[in-house]
């Protein structure tokens, strides 16, 4: 058998060479537009529910039996 005089092409870990791409791709991670919008939802959506559970579940001011449960 003839043996190939043709380089061997590696596959390079980036990773490894510069570790510091990890750092550059979780910031870009962290500024991502949509993953920001969807926090920003759901801490919306968590105070709008948890204001329907107080206002479902809470006490009448006015209530003089609820006054005196609170001292």
């Amino acid at each position: 058998m003839a043996e190939s005089n043709s380089p061997t092409i590696r596959v390079v870990s980036w990773s490894e060479l510069f570790p510091w791409l990890s750092i550059v791709r979780a910031f870009r991670l962290a500024i991502a537009v949509r993953a920001l919008i969807l926090g920003a939802a759901g801490i919306l959506l968590t105070v709008l529910v948890w204001g329907v559970i107080g206002l479902t579940f809470g006490t009448d001011p006015n209530d003089p039996k609820a006054a005196q449960t609170r001292r």
